[in-house]
């Protein structure tokens, strides 16, 4: 299945044994999580982020009150529907994370709110959270899936570059022994 599942769940009896038991009732609608709409591709991307609760979605600005400096985080792989991303702070599946990131060497930023659909945590105090990109804009989705596509052009020339310099010194290598 290309999707995953999400709801909220009550414990409503635990059996201690050796083989431990639960029962639990879930609470919500069952809510699909689409996944791989988009090409996503491996990468280390810098980023400044914040976290903004589910409250405060329709007004960023107010959830920052406070908060003085951006966090440092990083894009780890990154497709038009969301992105992988590395946080020095533990987040929950109800916070959203706003970033501004650099998708190539100039200094344009874009600027991107994404909705929390995993959280892996890393250690006590940093986790990677899977995301999908809310209210994003068909000029930055555009600009995301042109960075992924030049980025997937690079590695193939570049593999094709490594495999013509290994032909190369292959066949400088039967010419020697001839």
């Amino acid at each position: 299945d290309d999707a995953i599942y999400r709801f909220k769940i009550t414990v409503e009896r635990n059996f201690g044994s050796r083989l431990p038991l639960i029962f639990i009732l879930h609470s919500s609608d069952i809510e699909r999580i689409q996944l791989r709409c988009f090409y996503r591709i491996e990468t280390d991307l810098p980023i400044k982020y914040r976290t903004i609760s589910a409250e405060h979605l329709d007004n960023p600005i107010a959830s920052f009150a406070g908060v003085e400096e951006w966090r440092e985080g990083r894009i780890t792989n990154i497709s038009g529907g969301g992105a992988r991303i590395e946080l020095s702070e533990k987040v929950s599946f109800d916070d959203f994370i706003n970033f501004d990131v650099s998708l190539d060497k100039s200094r344009t930023h874009i600027s991107l709110t994404a909705e929390i659909v995993n959280i892996v945590p890393v250690d006590a105090h940093r986790c990677t959270a899977h995301t999908a990109f809310v209210g994003i804009t068909e000029i930055n989705r555009e600009k995301i899936v042109k960075f992924v596509f030049r980025q997937q052009i690079d590695r193939i020339r570049n593999e094709q570059s490594e495999i013509k310099a290994a032909r190369k010194r292959r066949s400088a290598a039967y010419a020697k022994h001839e």
